[in-house]
C-alpha cells in the first residue's frame, strides 16, 4: 500500500510540474497495477495464515524470491536513507517454501533493521545475505543500529517478543511462526562492532522426493 501511494504521489507531483511524457505516465501507472496485484496477494496470503492453513511450498531459488519484492526493498530502504547491499552465496540450491510467506518474513526483518537503524548518527546500513549452511539455505538481515539487549535475545521466543518499545511483537511472532512452519528456524545474535543480525533458515528442496517437488518460474 506504501509503494501504491508514493507511485501515485510521484505521478500527480509530475502532472503538477506540467505536461508528463505518456511514456512516463504508463510507466507509473503499469507499478502501481503491480504493486495492487501484489498487494491483494499479500492480503489474501494473510487471511490464509490467520486461518492457519498450510504453507503452500513450491521448490524456488532464495534470489528468485528476492528479485519479486526487489522494489518494496528498494522504496523501504530508500524513503529512510538506509542503504541496502545484498549478498547471495553463489550457486544455493532451491528452497522448498511458500514464496508470499517467505517474502513476508524477509520484508518484516527488514523494517525491523530500518527501524533499528533509526537512532545512527550517520550512515544507515543493512546487509541482506543468504549462503548455504547445515540446515540448508540461511538467510540474514544485518543492520548498524544500537544492537540488542542479551536479555532480549533470550526472549525471542516469546510470542511477544519485540525490538520496539511501542511495538506488540506480532511481526517477530507472525515471522517465526512462519519459519518454523517451514522446518526451519529464527533467532538473533548481537554483531561485533553495531547492531544486531536477525538469521532464519530454509531446508533446500533436494530434502524432499524428486515427485512431490513443483516448480516455480518467477
Amino acid at each position: 500500500i506504501t509503494a501504491i501511494s508514493l507511485y501515485a504521489e510521484t505521478g500527480l507531483a509530475r502532472l503538477r510540474n506540467g505536461p508528463i511524457d505518456p511514456a512516463e505516465l504508463r510507466e507509473t501507472l503499469e507499478k502501481i497495477a503491480t504493486q495492487s496485484t501484489r498487494t491483494h496477494a499479500i492480503i489474501q496470503q494473510v487471511r490464509h495464515f490467520a486461518r492457519q492453513s498450510k504453507p503452500q511450498y513450491l521448490t524456488v531459488r532464495v534470489s528468485a524470491l528476492l528479485d519479486d519484492i526487489a522494489d518494496f526493498l528498494d522504496m523501504e530502504t530508500r524513503r529512510h536513507h538506509v542503504h541496502l547491499r545484498q549478498d547471495i552465496g553463489p550457486d544455493l540450491p532451491p528452497v522448498l517454501a511458500d514464496p508470499l510467506q517467505v517474502q513476508q518474513v524477509i520484508l518484516n526483518l527488514v523494517r525491523n533493521a530500518v527501524d533499528a537503524t533509526g537512532t545512527v548518527d550517520g550512515p544507515r546500513a543493512i546487509l541482506l545475505s543468504a549462503h548455504l549452511g547445515p540446515d540448508g539455505v540461511e538467510l540474514a538481515i544485518q543492520d548498524n543500529g544500537p544492537g540488542l539487549d542479551p536479555n532480549l535475545l533470550r526472549q525471542l521466543p516469546h510470542p511477544f517478543f519485540t525490538t520496539k518499545p511501542d511495538g506488540l511483537g506480532l511481526g517477530l511472532s507472525i515471522s517465526q511462526s512462519i519459519v518454523e512452519a517451514h522446518g526451519g528456524r529464527l533467532w538473533a545474535t548481537p554483531n561485533r562492532d553495531a547492531g544486531a543480525t536477525f538469521h532464519f533458515t530454509l531446508p533446500a528442496a533436494t530434502r524432499l522426493h524428486r515427485s512431490e517437488r513443483v516448480e516455480l518460474t518467477l
